[in-house]
């Protein structure tokens, strides 16, 4: 249907999805479903899906933190030049090597 938040320009219902995500409390969409589609984008090497599921795994939004998954979806966007994506990996990195 013409409706349907998933049909149509992926890039903008991904930027659409990471407003959301930053701003987690205001989210009314389906997480379940959000979440299948960001799986599906990265597996179609979308850099914007790659971080944003690296983004939620570093921060523990709507699953349990997961630095090891997070790390692995970065280092994808990373590896696609997504400046975001190099700082929040080097800043996890970072922090990680300085932790006691």
């Amino acid at each position: 249907s013409n409706n349907n938040f998933f049909d149509g320009d992926v890039y903008s219902k991904l930027l659409i999805i990471n407003s959301f995500i930053i701003d987690s409390e205001n989210c009314n969409f389906d997480v379940n479903k959000v979440f299948c589609y960001l799986k599906v984008k990265s597996c179609e090497n979308f850099h914007l899906a790659h971080y944003i599921l690296g983004y939620i795994y570093s921060h523990g939004i709507y699953v349990p933190k997961d630095i090891n998954k997070a790390l692995f979806y970065l280092e994808l966007a990373a590896k696609l030049n997504y400046t975001q994506a190099q700082y929040l990996l080097g800043y996890i990195l970072f922090q990680d090597k300085n932790s006691p």
